[in-house]
């Protein structure tokens, strides 16, 4: 063998020497990283968590999904009794406007009610009238007991229809208060 080929196989060996020796302490734990690994795992750097970690990030993963499960359900809680206080609101308004309503017919109907009692009065005042001078006119023609007990029967008459007059007033009124009160009384307890 010559020198050359000799150096070829020494150079040979040694490279194997080398790379056994490599290997060794890669096994053993002692060689420094091969810098084509170090490489390669710098552009795909790999996370390799622990048990306990994955543990971890699952629990904090399902303590995220709780608040978020109960922030929905605070919302729909609240959506809820928003909606029930926006209708309890709208009965409260349609009672007033229905109570207001009925207050308004009730004084309409009061204010109708006086009308026709001034009415009944003005109509009172000109039968009085009208008997006296029917009463003077008698008296002035017969001056005798007869034109006195007409005139008194007469009186008589006017005085019992005033008083029949009156009292179908007084009824009329005291049904309509009573059916007032009956509604208001139907309407409180419909809404309580």
């Amino acid at each position: 063998m010559s020198g050359t080929a000799r150096h070829a196989d020494l150079k040979r060996l040694l490279r194997e020497k080398e790379r056994l020796e490599n290997q060794l302490r890669r096994l053993a734990g002692e060689a420094p990283p091969d810098p084509d690994a170090r490489r390669r795992a710098a552009l795909f750097p790999l996370y390799d968590p622990t048990a306990e970690e994955r543990r971890q990030e699952r629990l904090a993963q399902r303590r995220r999904r709780l608040r978020i499960r109960k922030r929905a359900l605070q919302r729909q809680g609240q959506r809820k009794i928003e909606v029930s206080v926006v209708k309890k609101n709208q009965r409260r308004e349609e009672a007033l406007t229905e109570e207001a309503l009925e207050r308004r017919k009730a004084e309409a109907q009061e204010q109708a009610a006086a009308a026709r009692r001034e009415a009944e009065r003005k109509q009172r005042v000109r039968e009085d009238r009208q008997v006296t001078q029917e009463a003077a006119r008698l008296a002035e023609e017969h001056r005798a007991g007869q034109a006195e007990q007409r005139l008194e029967a007469r009186r008589r008459e006017l005085m019992e229809a005033r008083r029949r007059d009156l009292r179908e007033e007084r009824l009329r009124e005291q049904r309509r208060f009573e059916e007032r009160d009956d509604k208001r009384r139907r309407q409180r307890d419909r809404f309580a």
